[in-house]
């Protein structure tokens, strides 16, 4: 190679080099490093500078070309930008344009201001809990703009701005409003009245307002956060996750925390000294005591209801029919001891009321008699009430409930004019003379002369429900047909006077007659004594 080709050569490689050189330093000049801020700047709650995220992007065209861990690479700076600002607020919005409610609070709670004006410890609010705690529903816990219903209602304490979503309007029963804005909290944050126990916190009674108070929704709150300690609170959890638009809160933030709750944050001078009463109101119309007793004997099988000799419910059967009910009824129904309370008894009673008699005027009675006499006469139909119910099966013309309440409300009518029961039962002599009309009359006579005594009438009807409900069980037998025996005559059996102690009654007295002679054939005709003394039983448990 001569001397002018390699100096030829030599100076084609430098001029490359010079144009690779100069090539690279302007890809790196095109080539920039910058910070980004999706979250916003300035500082935190606490005062410390919002931290940005370091990206490589061609100067260009923006796109990524490094850092954050290559999460972006490839991808347009636009891109990245709108993303997190989206998830920022869960709906599209920046942080930063977030109205925000006044979060201050004084020093010390006053202590006029009843925050929790029940009591938690019964066993109906203990029951309460350890429902929510089983499962945790999100959906009756979420955002809602019910201030009796939905998240938790908090107070006092303090919320850093990244846990904090949208604001909200929320009513009370009464119509009044207050501003408030969901947040996302640690559930061991929250202080609430008690714990799944039913265990006071005394932390909760104290007036410092430093530490966040659970307002409205003691027991949600409670049960929630036995729901993280038993962990049933992954669903409540992923559902707050997926809802994250509806409160404006990170999801991304949810995803960082232990055990978060969504809760709606009360302003604290809104916490007025009747406060506890207003969350704590139903904003729905409360049921009359006809509509309660309709809707609890629903509830009920009386058949499977046992009672004292009184006819009284026994407290096994009271405690059976609470389990039954909803847990959220149950507070009224239950003592701190888990013991039936009078109120429980009391719904109790009306329900097996409403259900034998199956009248609305006899069950509003029941609830508001005040006349000493017709509160003796519904005494009396309470303890009736059990055998009552059978009717419900009897054949036409047996079941005689109309007609008791046919009387009943003929002596209360008369009574409200200041007319006695004699007058009651003469006046319907006097005016009436069908087979019912004649029926009531009896019913009217027997009350006046037992009125000293709820037991006494409740024996009668008693023994009445029994021997109608006996003779329209009655069935054709190896004897032949039955002949039944009419009301009429039942009636008079039952609630006559003329019979007395030893003596056949006119009625069995009457059926010897007729079916006597057929037993003593079927006796002495080797059909055989079990057979003979089993009908003559069943024939005289209806006579006698």
């Amino acid at each position: 190679m001569t001397m002018p080709s390699k100096a030829r050569r030599l100076g084609n490689a430098f001029r490359l080099g010079v144009i690779y050189a100069a090539g690279i330093t302007a890809a790196m000049d095109e080539a920039k490093w910058i910070t980004v801020h999706p979250n916003g700047t300035g500082a935190n709650a606490k005062g410390d500078p919002i931290k940005g995220r370091p990206l490589l992007i061609d100067g260009e065209t923006g796109t990524i070309l490094g850092g954050a861990g290559g999460k972006f690479k490839g991808k347009k700076l636009s891109e990245m930008k709108s993303k997190p600002a989206a998830k920022a607020s869960g709906s599209g919005r920046p942080a930063a344009s977030r109205a925000k409610i006044d979060l201050s609070h004084p020093d010390k709670i006053d202590k006029k201001n009843i925050i929790q004006n029940r009591d938690r410890s019964n066993s109906g609010s203990i029951q309460q809990i350890n429902s929510i705690a089983a499962k945790p529903d999100y959906m009756r816990m979420g955002p809602s703009h019910d201030l009796a219903n939905g998240a938790p209602v908090v107070a006092y304490g303090s919320v850093d701005d990244e846990h904090l979503g949208n604001p909200v309007t929320v009513v009370d029963s009464d119509g009044n409003r207050y501003k408030m804005q969901y947040a996302v909290v640690e559930a061991s944050d929250v202080l609430t009245s008690n714990d799944a126990q039913g265990n006071r916190n005394p932390d909760y009674e104290s007036d410092d307002a430093s530490r966040m108070r659970a307002v409205a929704g003691n027991g949600r709150m409670a049960g929630i956060t036995e729901g993280y300690n038993r962990g049933t609170a992954d669903e409540y959890r992923q559902e707050m996750i997926d809802d994250a638009a509806a409160s404006g809160i990170d999801p991304e933030t949810v995803k960082g925390m232990k055990n978060p709750v969504l809760v709606r944050v009360m302003q604290a001078s809104d916490v007025t000294p009747d406060i506890g009463d207003r969350t704590n109101k139903q904003g729905g119309l409360s049921m009359t005591a006809v509509e309660q007793a309709k809707n609890d004997r629903q509830r009920i099988n009386l058949k499977d209801i046992e009672t004292y000799d009184d006819g009284t419910p026994t407290i096994k059967s009271l405690k059976q029919w609470i389990a039954e009910q909803p847990v959220a009824e149950r507070g009224q129904m239950l003592g701190k001891n888990g013991e039936p309370t009078k109120q429980a008894m009391e719904r109790f009673q009306a329900a097996i009321f409403s259900k034998a008699y199956d009248n609305d005027y006899l069950t509003e009675m029941y609830g508001q008699a005040l006349d000493p006499q017709c509160k003796t006469i519904i005494n009396g139909l309470e303890k009736a009430a059990p055998k009552m119910v059978n009717l419900g099966d009897a054949p036409d013309g047996y079941d005689i409930r109309d007609i008791i309440g046919m009387a009943t409300e003929k002596v209360v009518q008369a009574k409200r004019t200041g007319m006695s029961l004699e007058d009651v039962s003469g006046q319907m002599d006097m005016f009436n003379s069908d087979e019912k009309d004649d029926l009531a009359r009896a019913i009217v006579k027997m009350y006046a002369k037992n009125m000293r005594s709820g037991a006494a009438i409740g024996q009668k009807l008693s023994e009445l429900a029994d021997a109608m409900y006996a003779e329209g069980q009655r069935t054709d037998d190896i004897f032949g047909a039955v002949e039944h025996v009419p009301p009429k005559e039942i009636f008079k059996q039952v609630l006559g006077e003329d019979r007395k102690p030893g003596k056949m009654s006119a009625q069995m007295s009457a059926f010897w007659h007729k079916r006597g002679g057929a037993f003593l054939d079927a006796f002495f005709a080797g059909r055989g004594c079990k057979t003979f003394f089993s009908a003559l039983r069943k024939e005289y448990s209806i006579c006698r």
